[in-house]
């Protein structure tokens, strides 16, 4: 994408009774009407989507035409997100083919909308033919959900706060980098303040939480700023959190929508005093020892220790990586509900509150 000016609108939310906003539903329309029946959400309610409907989840073509259909009913606005503008760049032909052939079969040929369009006609995308097919398809019959993702503007601000899909920096927001903007790593904990509080997805929350994984909507005061991204579509525990403002005062709360089986466990469990949580992007490690298949590593970015099976690793350009990994144990009571993630080693992966951990006993799925 070409170096220009991110687009701007100004909204006007101060006559609604609350301001909903989610982000990152990455083509789960079913988490999208599942979210909005959580947080309740009206006719006096306005909602902000901060941008990435598109890509990683089974069904993107339809959650933009649902998404487009609540836009038009007047009190939903959507930002841009970085996997929103693929499209556009297709569209317009900014990749090469050979490129997006690639970038399709990583997401199994179909995890993306150019997939769903084929799949609505037909047939598969796995092809610099059928490529071809689908630009001539696209043009002719989804000229007007290319024309609501090419008009998606890249932030949007109302009376008290600013709404950008990954972030922005301090000064004028009629002079802020697109792309910058789109896919800018990290944001809560770039430097800068703003005159008010600004809400963006993109960068999971969870990556904010330390030694646990707290996958809940992010609060950084000092910038101020949320950061709500759930990673839905992403991870195995992935959700869409929601933020909810109430338009003229400084008050808040949140939450967030999965779609996880529940379970009641039926031991108690004593809390990891002092967990060792990795997460991609920050998972590179050095590896000490190896006995058995299991491997002590070194992680380089802050020295720490952590014991794991020689499967959850990798190597990527010669380095040494880990998959996404916790040795954290959850505080629970017998009876407690929690979410059943996945199987983890001879425990199992859950959730409570929004922070991911382990636990290991019985169980009965509800």
């Amino acid at each position: 994408m070409k170096n220009s000016y991110a687009s701007y609108r100004f909204i006007s939310l101060s006559s609604y009774r609350r301001v909903i906003v989610i982000s990152d539903i990455h083509g789960d329309p079913e988490g999208y009407r599942l979210v909005k029946e959580a947080c309740g959400f009206g006719n006096k309610d306005a909602l902000v989507i901060v941008g990435d409907l598109l890509e990683k989840g089974r069904d993107s073509l339809r959650l933009v035409r649902d998404v487009m259909r609540d836009v038009q009913k007047g009190h939903v606005f959507v930002t841009a997100g970085n996997n929103d503008r693929i499209y556009t760049m297709w569209e317009n032909r900014e990749f090469k083919e050979e490129e997006i052939l690639l970038y399709l079969s990583s997401l199994d040929m179909k995890n993306s909308i150019l997939a769903n369009i084929a799949a609505e006609n037909g047939f598969v995308p796995d092809t610099l033919e059928k490529l071809e097919q689908l630009h001539v398809l696209a043009q002719e019959k989804y000229a007007e959900e290319a024309a609501f993702l090419r008009d998606l503007p890249v932030i949007l601000e109302s009376e008290d706060y600013i709404f950008v899909h990954a972030g922005i920096h301090p000064g004028s927001l009629h002079e802020q980098d697109e792309w910058e903007c789109l896919t800018m790593p990290e944001f809560a904990r770039q430097p800068g303040t703003f005159d008010k509080p600004v809400i963006a997805g993109h960068w999971p929350s969870a990556n904010y939480s330390g030694n646990r994984i707290v996958n809940r909507v992010f609060y950084e005061p000092s910038h101020p700023s949320f950061s709500i991204d759930g990673a839905n579509s992403m991870k195995a525990w992935g959700q869409i959190s929601y933020l909810i403002l109430y338009p003229g005062t400084q008050s808040w709360e949140s939450g967030y929508c999965d779609a996880l089986p529940l379970i009641q466990v039926q031991e108690d469990q004593e809390e990891t005093r002092e967990p060792v949580s990795l997460l991609f992007p920050h998972t590179r490690i050095t590896v000490i020892n190896e006995q058995d298949g299991v491997c002590t590593c070194c992680l380089e970015e802050n020295g720490h220790l952590i014991t794991v099976k020689k499967e959850r690793m990798y190597r990527y350009k010669e380095q040494m990586y880990c998959y996404d990994y916790t040795d954290y144990h959850l505080p629970l009571q017998k009876g407690d509900i929690v979410s059943y993630i996945e199987p983890y080693d001879d425990e199992i992966l859950i959730k409570k509150d929004g922070i991911i951990g382990l636990y290991k006993g019985n169980y009965t799925f509800l």
